[in-house]
């Protein structure tokens, strides 16, 4: 109808009505932007309720006007209520629209610039659809449309001698509007179809009615290209839409409450809203909204029902979802082993508790109307307690958890796991913490206890000369120390951080000539689970030798592993004592059995060989020798004990002759001062290098040489040799 006419005041006219009777809204106008004039201006309006004040030719500044500034960028405006605008501009329109309203101004466009703008005011509370929204501006284009052709058919008027040029261009402008229109079209079908809405009309003069192509699916239809009711298959059931078809798909227990509410709206003459089900033919039921108004002629009877239609399935399903949801919520809330709150963000103010809640605290439903979650929270940890729920709050973390004491109504303190959580409304804004909350007053105490137990063991194992430690071996084999005191530092030269990050760091340091007893006994004592008791030698990171001894007791686990907790000793001094009492009496030995062999012996070969046997004997070395002195000072090995495997220095066939004229030239050198020479290895004694060729020609790698005297006289020299290595 707005493409009918070039006449602007019936364009004008015809549109805010058609509009407004279509949308049921409270009012339309139709603004002219005059900016030659600096304002805009009232040219058509539409009023619903005749005694509505009219702004027909009111004049609205448009300087400092913020709606007109968005307006002239092309911009969609939607105001709530004009009262909230009090700049200058806007007075003349506060002064009229005393009575608010939900506005839309959708700016009309021609020849590349803001024309004017089409306003819509509905009801208080009632917002703006994307698809009511899109249908305004189809409305606005064809509106747009309409203002240029009646604009150019004036122009052709007036310009009768340039109409070629004017129709020419009229046809081009007529494509490109034709193109924005398809294209407005299509956006608007897209965004039906987007949506899953479908718009209607029902011709009630001729019982005649039009479906747009949504509107056939919602209702299980199909469509051919002239309009024909198709189901599924393809098979036409009617050549255009009628009621009864419409009817037939309503769940037949909907039926009812449909008629009525139409009936109502026609004798109200005001817009009806449903929601109501679809039966399709497979059976499958979908919820539908409906939304329409009737049309009256100038004589008050209807001639038009026309409205649009939207699928709520998925809304209708999440709804149940939601009450069956909280429903379960309500249930697992009332139900729950645990004691949980709700409580309001603005102040904390308990809304709700479980039983177990008032069970844990002592407190009656009747009680907690007048209390916060801080006036059961020990003072100590409210600061705590409320910048946590601050952090929730501004979107710092999603939850928190602590322990904090409450206050029962008896007074008493408990100990208790708080884990908090925020519940937001649908629009994300905060409204309750949810707390719940775990008694482990149990657990505190034995906390303290342990605490006060690990206190103890510290203060002992710090006191204890030795290392306490637990070792395990897992059911794998894999080796470790859970636990080693700090003694360790002093006593083996490593912290226990050192250990426990490298276990070789300490049994590397074991002797070599102990490692193999030590995995021995570790072995034997977690197959037979008898005590483990070791004693060996251990070399600190300094280079110190030390003697160790290690017991504890092994226990096996239920997962296989075997712990042993015991105590390590550094037992150097007790062997040192051990080993020179041992070496005392070995000498004493040697000496009464050398001495009771030269009691027996009847000459002086006998009596050097008893001395040499028994001396390496006692010694454990490869050879030992006695050296004689002739009376210039030179001298030879007279008698000898060696080992099967070295070179024999004297035999029946052989003595050999020391080549070195040192003793001979000094006449016995240091040992006539009664000294003795101790060299544990000779690379490391500073001897010249011509001294060492002639000790490895007797193949000695360390020795020890005492002097012999008969009375006051250097008669000769017994030497114990160590052929295999060095030795101290």
């Amino acid at each position: 109808m707005i493409r009918n006419s070039l006449d602007l005041n019936t364009i004008f006219t015809t549109t805010v009505c058609e509009v407004g009777e279509v949308l049921q809204i409270y009012q339309a106008d139709i603004v002219r932007y005059l900016p030659e004039r600096g304002i805009w201006l009232n040219l058509a309006d539409y009023r619903r309720n005749p005694g509505m004040p009219s702004g027909l030719g009111l004049e609205i500044p448009d300087a400092g006007n913020s709606i007109a500034a968005q307006l002239k960028q092309g911009q969609i405006v939607e105001i709530e209520d004009y009262q909230q605008y009090d700049d200058e501009a806007n007075r003349p329109l506060r002064a009229i629209y005393t009575y608010g309203g939900n506005w839309l101004h959708i700016p009309l466009w021609g020849e590349g610039q803001v024309w004017g703008c089409l306003s819509l005011n509905r009801a208080v509370g009632q917002k703006w659809q994307s698809a009511e929204i899109e249908l305004a501006r189809a409305i606005a284009d064809q509106l747009a449309i309409a203002i240029q052709q009646a604009n150019l058919y004036q122009q052709a008027q007036r310009e009768l001698a340039e109409r070629q040029r004017a129709e020419v261009a009229l046809q081009q402008l007529n494509q490109e509007l034709e193109q924005r229109v398809h294209q407005r079209t299509a956006q608007l079908q897209l965004a039906l179809s987007t949506a899953g809405m479908g718009l209607w009309e029902w011709n009630m003069l001729d019982d005649t009615q039009v479906w747009s192509p949504e509107n056939y699916a919602l209702l299980g239809f199909c469509a051919d290209e002239w309009g024909q009711v198709l189901d599924l298959d393809g098979t036409v059931l009617s050549p255009y839409p009628t009621y009864p078809l419409f009817l037939e798909r309503v769940h037949p227990e909907d039926r009812e409450h449909l008629v009525q509410a139409q009936d109502r709206a026609l004798a109200s003459r005001s817009l009806y809203e449903l929601e109501y089900r679809i039966v399709f033919p497979d059976g499958t039921i979908r919820w539908r909204y409906n939304r329409g108004s009737y049309l009256f002629d100038q004589q008050g009877q209807p001639f038009k029902l026309m409205g649009i239609c939207m699928d709520i399935t998925q809304r209708k399903q999440a709804e149940a979802a939601l009450r069956q949801s909280e429903e379960q919520f309500r249930t697992i809330f009332d139900n729950a082993p645990i004691a949980i709150s709700l409580a309001r963000v603005t102040d904390l103010h308990l809304e709700r508790v479980n039983q177990a809640h008032r069970e844990l605290l002592g407190y009656s439903e009747e009680d907690l109307k007048t209390l916060t979650a801080l006036d059961i929270t020990y003072p100590e940890d409210v600061n705590q307690d409320v910048e946590l729920v601050e952090q929730m709050k501004r979107d710092e973390r999603s939850s928190f958890q602590m322990e904090k004491r409450f206050i029962k109504k008896n007074g008493d303190l408990i100990w208790a796991t708080l884990t908090a959580a925020l519940i937001r409304d649908p629009d994300g804004q905060p409204l309750y913490s949810m707390g719940m909350i775990v008694d482990i007053t149990e657990q505190k105490q034995a906390e303290l206890a342990l605490r006060s137990s690990e206190a103890r063991f510290q203060r002992l194992a710090a006191n204890i000369p030795g290392v306490i430690c637990q070792f395990k071996i897992t059911a794998d084999g894999v080796q470790s120390f859970p636990y080693m005191s700090d003694s360790a530092s002093q006593i083996l030269g490593l912290t226990p951080a050192q250990i426990q990050r490298d276990l070789d760091s300490l049994f590397s340091r074991i002797h070599p000539g102990d490692q193999a007893a030590l995995q021995q006994s570790i072995l034997c004592s977690m197959q037979t689970l008898q005590p483990w008791k070791w004693e060996g030698r251990y070399i600190k990171p300094d280079g110190t030798l030390r003697w160790l001894q290690g017991m504890s007791n092994p226990e096996r686990q239920p997962n296989g592993d075997v712990i042993w907790d015991g105590v390590v000793f550094d037992v150097s001094d007790r062997v040192q004592v051990k080993q020179t009492l041992q070496r005392q009496f070995e000498r004493e030995k040697l000496l009464r059995t050398v001495t009771q062999h030269i009691h027996q012996a009847i000459n002086l070969q006998d009596i050097l060989t008893i001395v040499v046997t028994e001396t390496r004997q006692m010694l454990q070395c490869d050879r030992v020798v006695v050296y004689r002195f002739h009376e210039d000072w030179s001298g030879s090995f007279v008698t000898e004990s060696v080992g099967d495997r070295w070179v024999k220095l004297v035999d029946e066939d052989t003595c050999t002759v020391w080549q070195d004229t040192y003793l001979q030239e000094t006449q016995g050198g240091r040992y006539r001062n009664h000294e003795s020479l101790v060299v544990p290895d000779i690379y490391a004694a500073g001897h010249h290098a011509c001294y060492i060729e002639i000790l490895e020609q007797f193949q000695i790698r360390a020795y020890i040489i005492v002097p012999i005297f008969v009375g006051d006289t250097l008669w000769g020299l017994l030497g114990t040799y160590q052929n295999s290595g060095s030795r101290q």
